[in-house]
């Protein structure tokens, strides 16, 4: 699993990622060139976060084709850098810890609604995941009942996670 976080620049600039994505395509190509499966993760309403900037980013995520992908919801926990800049920014919600989930919005940031942001982290898994494409792909891996049953159970969950 690789965590590539957003597709743009200037937002991997402001989380000090200090990936490129030359590095990223090269890593991505070797790993599926060794016939390894490739997870992706990637942040979604991480600072100056924009709607533009999760449209390219869930755009990246389906380019780059992994076997699955994970988008969360950037949260800021408690003794890290971003916690502290959103804190003395007044961008944090609230401090409820059990919703510091990555599934839960906690910041509002003056560039797009927390609610914009929980909007597109349900259209990013609609979009990766229900691409016919996607699905032919999966559905030619099964090769037994048990492959079958990891790939269902999980298929129906996200259907309702996604409505």
């Amino acid at each position: 699993m690789y965590g590539i976080e957003s597709a743009d620049p200037q937002i991997l600039k402001n989380i000090n990622k200090g990936i490129t994505f030359e590095k990223v395509e090269e890593t991505v190509t070797a790993t599926k060139k060794a016939g390894l499966e490739i997870r992706l993760a990637f942040m979604l309403g991480s600072p100056g976060e924009t709607e533009e900037t999760i449209k390219k980013t869930i755009k990246y995520a389906i380019y780059l084709d992994p076997d699955l992908v994970s988008f969360n919801i950037t949260t800021p926990y408690p003794g890290t850098e971003m916690y502290k800049w959103a804190e003395q920014n007044n961008y944090l919600i609230h401090k409820k810890w059990p919703e510091y989930n990555l599934a839960k919005p906690v910041m509002e940031l003056p560039t797009i609604s927390s609610a914009k942001v929980l909007e597109y982290y349900k259209k990013a898994y609609r979009q990766f995941y229900f691409r016919p494409p996607y699905i032919l792909k999966r559905m030619m891996k099964i090769r037994s009942i048990e492959d079958f049953k990891r790939n269902f159970e999980p298929f129906i969950s996200l259907i309702k996670f996604s409505i």
